[in-house]
């Protein structure tokens, strides 16, 4: 995210298959995890709403 910013970038799993967390468990982990590692709020909400909204112009 730092090198190439979040513009056009969103986040995504192949999550939900047999032996594999829910996705919405290991979405909120990911979110949390951004989060310890100092990533900001606006950032995360760029990252996980804006940058996929924009992308798929909604």
């Amino acid at each position: 995210m730092r090198q190439f910013g979040l513009a056009g970038t969103g986040g995504g799993s192949d999550l939900g298959q047999a032996n594999n967390p829910l996705p919405v468990d290991a979405y909120a982990r990911m979110v949390r995890g951004l989060l310890d590692a100092g990533v900001s709020k606006e950032d995360l909400r760029r990252l996980i709403a804006d940058s996929p909204a924009d992308l798929l112009g909604i």
